[in-house]
């Protein structure tokens, strides 16, 4: 949080949430319920997923289509592929 520049007094103002119950979240103590956990999303911009887990669903997401369209174009490599040697042969 620091690395962002951003204290716990400006969280605070931010999100509404109670300074001791984000110290509590911030040290592990407490889990956050829903809808703290949306309004500290919110603040930092980033997904729910990424708040909870740590996880870029997006960026997964991404990731995924791209290896879907990679395997598609490698089966279709591997059919030219097979033409040529049935031509070859």
């Amino acid at each position: 949080m620091e690395q962002r520049g951003i204290n716990k007094t400006e969280l605070y103002r931010a999100t509404g949430i109670k300074r001791t119950t984000l110290l509590n979240y911030l040290s592990g103590a407490n889990v956050p319920p829903l809808d703290s956990a949306v309004k500290l999303a919110l603040f930092f911009k980033v997904s729910l997923d990424y708040l909870v887990m740590g996880i870029d669903t997006d960026l997964i997401a991404g990731l995924q289509k791209e290896i879907s369209i990679l395997n598609k174009t490698i089966q279709e490599q591997d059919k030219d592929i097979v033409q040529l040697r049935q031509f070859i042969i």
